[in-house]
């Protein structure tokens, strides 16, 4: 079924009374995050890094034609490096929470302390 909510999972049922089988389908809500799910601080931050890998390319055209200083053009590829570590710390985090729930459902790892 294609229009289900992104956050819900879909499970096929088969109920047998007597001899006549009928499928039904029950929809729960899913506890874990899905792949796909909306990641609305990492899309941000991509956002803030395109636009400003955009100011950098008109900035470099505008310092090869002269009507800027050096001063600009750096400024723009510092913006672009800032921008680019937002969206790694952005991806570590998400990765990070989707750890730290993984762990507060009950899975996780155990250090080598624990085995001893």
């Amino acid at each position: 079924i294609t229009s289900n909510p992104p956050n819900l999972l879909v499970f096929n049922v088969t109920v047998a009374p007597c001899s006549a089988a009928i499928s039904r389908t029950i929809a729960k809500p899913s506890p874990f995050p899905s792949p796909k799910a909306p990641r609305p601080r990492v899309n941000a931050a991509l956002g803030v890094e395109r636009s400003a890998r955009v100011a950098l390319a008109l900035t470099e055209k505008q310092h090869a034609s002269g009507y800027i200083d050096r001063l600009v053009l750096l400024n723009a590829q510092r913006t672009v490096y800032q921008a680019s570590f937002d969206v790694a710390q952005a991806q570590a985090n998400r990765l990070g929470n989707s750890a730290a729930l993984f762990q507060a459902l009950g899975g996780g790892w155990q250090s080598a302390s624990n085995n001893r």
